[in-house]
C-alpha cells in the first residue's frame, strides 16, 4: 500500500543516497515492502557477498563505518571505498531504473511543531497536513484532471451566474 515515508526509513533511505533527493522536509509516496523488495532483487543479482553486508549494515541497520570495518576486519577506507562503488553502480541507467519507479516525492515545510498526515479523497491521498495546514498537494494525473475539470466547470458556472446577476442588478 502506498503511503508517505520519511527518507531517512529503509529502505527510503537508499532512494536519497541513490537520487539526491533529501532533506528532512522530503517524503516519499511509495509502497514501502515492494521498494525493499526491489532493493533486496538488485543487491543480491548485481553484487558480492561483501558488498551486501556492507550495504545492508549502513542503510538497513544504520551502522557506523568504524563499526563496520571492525565487524569486516577491514580498514574503514576499504568500506567508504565499498560504499561509494555501490551508489556509483546503484546510480547507472541499467540498475536506476527499476527503483526510479519509487522516487514519487512530497516536499513537507514541517515547522518540527507537530503531526504529519494526509488527507484522502475516496481512499486515495491528496495532500499532506501539519497541524491541520495544508503544506503539499499529492494526487495522481487522473485525480488531478478530475479535479481540475470540476474547478473549470465551477468556473463557467459562476461566470454564468455573475452574467445573469449584472444584467438584473447591475454590475458589482
Amino acid at each position: 500500500m502506498e503511503k508517505l515515508i520519511d527518507n531517512t526509513v529503509y529502505p527510503v533511505n537508499v532512494l536519497s543516497a541513490i537520487f539526491g533527493t533529501g532533506g528532512d522536509e522530503y517524503f516519499y509516496y511509495c509502497d514501502k515492502e515492494q521498494l525493499e523488495q526491489t532493493v533486496n532483487e538488485i543487491m543480491q543479482l548485481n553484487f558480492t557477498t561483501e558488498d551486501c553486508t556492507v550495504f545492508f549494515s549502513v542503510y538497513k541497520e544504520r551502522k557506523p563505518i568504524s563499526k563496520i570495518a571492525n565487524e569486516l576486519d577491514c580498514a574503514e577506507e576499504t568500506i567508504t571505498y565499498i560504499h561509494s562503488r555501490i551508489l556509483r553502480n546503484l546510480r547507472c541507467p541499467k540498475l536506476s531504473r527499476r527503483l526510479n519507479a519509487f522516487t514519487d516525492t512530497v516536499k513537507v515545510c514541517d515547522d518540527d511543531s507537530g503531526l504529519i498526515s494526509e488527507i484522502k479523497l475516496d481512499n486515495e491521498p491528496i495532500a499532506v497536513t501539519n497541524n491541520g495546514e495544508i503544506k503539499a498537494f499529492i494526487m495522481s494525473p487522473d485525480l488531478y484532471n478530475t479535479l481540475n475539470q470540476k474547478a473549470m466547470l465551477v468556473d463557467k458556472i459562476m461566470c454564468v451566474i455573475k452574467e445573469h446577476y449584472d444584467k438584473l442588478y447591475g454590475s458589482l
